[in-house]
């Protein structure tokens, strides 16, 4: 109950406990047939477990056999076993049904209590009220009985025509909600029926504070309802039936699972849908909510997806990794159990936001980390700040005369040893600044907005990049060495910068081409894809970002529709893949930066997401904390953080990367390997590692 331990029962007679690292801790060996039945009692000091071989057997925490109940040998295979387990709320004793057909109460030193008997066919299920002052009873002949927990029968009721399938109380113990094979009914704890479900209704569920009922439909509704049946609100949404609805923990929320292929999150306070989860290939089966209410697992005959409440997927898992149903969270929301064939797994759900910092009055436009790791420099309207990795501000940078509200300091870049910053602005200047935030040179001669800066591997050199379509390039002192125009040749813009790790060319980003130089201003290739779309006032397919890997042996581009590219060091596109549905935006913005040895990819467009994708363009991970457009990212160093900076905050994210790879080619090994259906080229996708 405390959610340290997990514990799994066999068919080959055996239980196992495990703590939260996957180590087994202890084996219960003692039963000689299949074990149907294994509960921890509320304290989780006991445990009670259930056998074929006619026996039910007692254990204390530490897995020492306390005592053995044995009715009488089974017959056959088909004769009655122990079964059905529930402990009282206590914790002092708990209630099993027996081979013949009765109820035992027992208390933990193996002590029957009393034994509730009168039934004519097999009890189907049994609870203890929530208060503990009553037990309840189902059987086969579709009736109920009450008692007392002292054994004495209080009531007997029940329809006579269905088949009882499961059966639960709310959680004030004032009503019983019964699950049968067409419908769903409403009972008060006294046996009086309070509502009938129509047929069609596949699922009926307790909201968390006791006030509400929620019931889901064969015709796509989701429906709230008082405790005495009178309906308060219908959701709909859905297109095909709904199998499964869940309430967050906090009550807020209902998820529910379609058919239809996707999971819908429904706000009980404001009768509003709040967000579609769409990703399923299959009818969605399965939905739960993480303990803290903050997650979501839902599953299909596919995967297995983990999501937050804004709908965005976290994380995902081949069916063959988990047994359907068999999905448990830990009590702390972070980590959850799943079962796949004879392997029980522990997940850990995917948290890594290691910093919020908030200071800038306007949105952050670029960021960048000195070599070190130690700061972070962010660019806003008129100011550069500089931020230590614990969110502390040190230095802001006054000096760019931008006087419009669209004016901004577009671009920054610290010098490779870590003493120099540069700033580009839409003054038409770009500013040099030493780390205590002292103006060193001003760079003048652009005539139009500078949109990028960049300083070369060496340290002996400086690129800009104007909205005039040309590219400067300077020496540490200001003086101007080369001008190129190459990108004038379309009046393009150009948007982005980048060297070459080895120092020895510089690629720049127009609208429509890339292009790359040497150093000395010789234009040596020409990368070009389509040619802009002249009706829109932005064009989607323009690039926005180009980075080397820093291995110098990719260059990655991404444009304004989400479509990355990656070039070898010949300059032909070896992979190309969409990072974004929204293929037709004309006023987007995308960012683009590579892990170490280029192993993985991070993208971001303007719908507040980050996505992190190996280099074959195969969707890993998605950070989702931002909650507004997400403008620019970049790789701290080490590559173990990655800077996020969005209309609302700058974000930095705890993040191995190299790491978090390794690991997911693990989770993925089996099923890379072993399916059919999968490719070649993503069979190798985690060769190498």
């Amino acid at each position: 109950p405390d959610g340290k331990k997990l514990v799994s029962a066999s068919e080959d007679g055996t239980a196992k406990v495990w703590n939260q690292q996957g180590e087994l801790l202890y084996t219960l060996n003692g039963h000689t047939d299949d074990i149907y039945t294994l509960v921890f009692s509320p304290d989780g000091k006991r445990l009670v477990s259930a056998s074929g071989d006619g026996t039910a057997k007692i254990w204390n925490h530490k897995g020492n056999h306390i005592k053995s109940i044995q009715k009488r040998q089974p017959k056959d295979e088909y004769d009655g076993y122990y079964q059905g387990i529930e402990f009282s709320p206590d914790g002092k004793s708990f209630a099993i049904v027996s081979p013949d057909n009765t109820i035992e109460v027992w208390d933990f030193q193996g002590k029957l209590l009393y034994t509730l008997s009168g039934y004519q066919d097999r009890i189907t299920d049994l609870k203890f009220s929530p208060d503990g002052e009553t037990i309840v009873s189902a059987s086969g002949l579709k009736t109920f009985k009450i008692w007392s927990n002292k054994g004495e029968l209080l009531h007997t009721f029940g329809s006579n025509q269905e088949n009882i399938r499961f059966f639960y109380f709310s959680p004030d113990g004032k009503t019983i909600l019964s699950s049968y094979s067409k419908t769903f009914k409403i009972w008060s704890n006294k046996g009086e029926l309070l509502h009938t479900f129509t047929e069609g209704t596949s699922e009926v569920i307790f909201s968390p504070d006791k006030q509400m009922i929620a019931s889901a439909s064969s015709d796509g509704t989701v429906k709230l309802w008082s405790l005495e049946g009178k309906l308060l609100q219908t959701f709909k949404g859905h297109t095909a039936k709904v199998w499964r609805i869940a309430f967050s923990p906090d009550g807020e929320m209902i998820a529910s699972a379609s058919s239809d292929k996707t999971v819908r999150l429904w706000n009980v306070v404001t009768s509003e849908e709040s967000a579609v989860l769409r990703g399923h290939q299959d009818k969605v089966t399965e939905v739960k909510f993480s303990p803290d209410s903050k997650g979501i697992i839902s599953d299909d005959n596919f995967e297995t997806k983990v999501w937050n409440l804004q709908g965005n997927l976290l994380q995902s898992f081949p069916t063959d990794s988990v047994n359907h149903g068999l999905l448990k969270f830990h009590p702390n929301g972070k980590t959850f159990a799943s079962v796949g064939g004879d392997t029980i797994k522990i997940w850990k759900i995917k948290d890594n936001l290691l910093q919020a910092i908030e200071g800038h009055t306007d949105e952050v436009w670029d960021i960048a980390f000195s070599p070190d790791g130690q700061i972070i420099a962010s660019a806003s309207s008129d100011k550069v700040k500089l931020w230590n990795t614990e969110g502390k501000l040190l230095h802001t940078l006054t000096g760019h005369t931008n006087t419009e509200p669209h004016q901004k300091v577009w671009s920054i870049a610290f010098s490779p040893d870590g003493q120099m910053i540069a700033s580009a602005s839409s003054d038409n200047a770009i500013r040099l600044w030493n780390l205590e935030g002292k103006l060193l040179h001003t760079l003048t001669g652009h005539t139009n907005n500078v949109v990028s800066v960049a300083f070369s591997p060496d340290g002996e050199m400086i690129a800009s990049a104007s909205s005039d379509n040309t590219i400067r390039l300077w020496n540490l002192e200001g003086k101007l060495l080369h001008t190129l125009t190459g990108h004038r040749e379309n009046s393009e813009k150009i948007i982005s910068l980048a060297f070459s790790p080895d120092n020895k060319t510089l690629a720049s980003a127009g609208e429509t081409q890339i292009k790359i130089w040497t150093l000395n201003g010789r234009l040596l290739k020409n990368l070009q894809l389509n040619k802009p779309n002249k009706l829109v006032k932005r064009n989607p397919a323009e690039f926005y970002s180009i980075r080397f890997s820093p291995n110098g042996k990719y260059l990655a581009s991404i444009r304004g529709n989400g479509e990355v590219n990656v070039w070898n060091s010949e300059y032909n596109i070896v992979q190309s893949f969409q990072t974004s549905q929204f293929t037709d935006l004309v006023d987007n913005n995308a960012e683009i930066d590579f892990s170490s040895e280029g192993q993985m990819i991070a993208s971001s467009n303007d719908n507040k997401t980050i996505k992190l994708w190996s280099n074959q363009g195969k969707l890993i991970y998605t950070l989702t904390e931002h909650s507004n457009n997400v403008r620019h990212l970049k790789f701290s160093p080490d590559h173990k953080v990655l800077a996020s900076a969005g209309r609302d905050k700058l974000m930095l994210w705890d993040f191995d990367l190299d790491n978090v790879l390794m690991k997911g080619c693990l989770w993925a090994k089996d099923y890379l390997s072993n399916n059919q259906n999968i490719s070649k080229e993503d069979k190798e996708i985690c060769e190498g590692l």
